[in-house]
């Protein structure tokens, strides 16, 4: 009962601060909109449209490039000492400028995200589609469509690990 008291007061405060002002690089879409169609490459090479990447109504879609310190924070997030349930539905890692077999040494570095998770953007597609720049991005996409989206890093750890854990832990 307490943890639940605990985690509703910290959802509390993660919505009073997606209300309040912009905190470092925290971005939330005014409305929802359509995730944007572009291709990208699975591990194993073959082409996947941006759209087809989680089989769920609700998932991530984590854009990084290699060499990106704070992309590294994001990974980290997703690295609890309890197991995630399935994370290769809910989340969707897209590595800008790489190949797949590039991606594919990437993500063995991150041996706690599955390998499904995981996708190359060779042709550095997703930033103009999503119109970002930089990294890292995530996007919190609910039936097809951006309902919010994190630019760069949160000034507190803790806040990005909330705001991700949240949105795919529920």
């Amino acid at each position: 009962m307490k943890q639940t008291l605990k985690l509703a007061g910290q959802l509390l405060l993660l919505l009073m601060a997606f209300a309040a002002a912009p905190l470092a690089g925290l971005g939330v879409a005014n409305a929802p909109t359509p995730l944007a169609d572009f291709e990208l490459k699975a591990l194993d090479g073959h082409a996947v449209r941006s759209r087809q990447l989680s089989t769920r109504d609700k998932w991530l879609l984590v854009y990084v490039e290699p060499g990106c310190r704070p992309c590294e924070e994001v990974f980290k997030v997703f690295n609890r000492e309890t197991p995630h349930s399935d994370l290769s539905a809910k989340v969707a890692i897209v590595i800008g400028g790489r190949t797949p077999d590039e991606a594919k040494h990437i993500a063995e570095k991150y041996p706690w995200l599955p390998r499904e998770c995981w996708y190359a953007d060779t042709q550095r597609l997703a930033p103009a589609a999503l119109k970002r720049r930089g990294a890292p991005v995530v996007y919190g996409i609910k039936a097809g469509n951006v309902e919010w989206s994190v630019d760069g890093s949160l000034s507190d750890p803790g806040k990005l690990e909330s705001v991700l854990l949240t949105w795919v832990e529920e």
